[in-house]
């Protein structure tokens, strides 16, 4: 089965273009091609953010969550993951968004 068709599955079931390329041996930019092009063809590939936090805070943000990083001795990315999975278990969407869809 050609690299191409062992993508597409694997896209097809929610799995990200960087676990796809390791689980294959391949590229991350070249299985990102490969699903871009399937998504042309209209397979419903699923759409993934980029794992990249670097671009969604400006530096006020990245000082704001260093801060609070530092006094629970959490990194970055373990103190946003804390605060989302929070967030999740105590439903907390409508109290923190507050944007009336609640």
């Amino acid at each position: 089965m050609s690299l191409v068709h062992q993508i597409e599955p694997l896209a097809l079931a929610g799995m990200r273009p960087k676990d796809i390329a390791v689980r294959l041996g391949a590229s991350q930019d070249y299985v990102r091609a490969a699903m871009s092009r399937m998504r042309k063809r209209g397979v419903p590939i699923p759409k993934f953010e980029g794992g990249n936090l670097s671009r969604t805070f400006d530096d006020r943000g990245w000082a704001t969550l260093r801060a609070h990083a530092e006094r629970r001795d959490l990194s970055v990315r373990a103190l946003i993951k804390k605060t989302v999975l929070k967030l999740v278990e105590d439903d907390l969407f409508d109290a923190v968004l507050d944007d009336g869809e609640g």
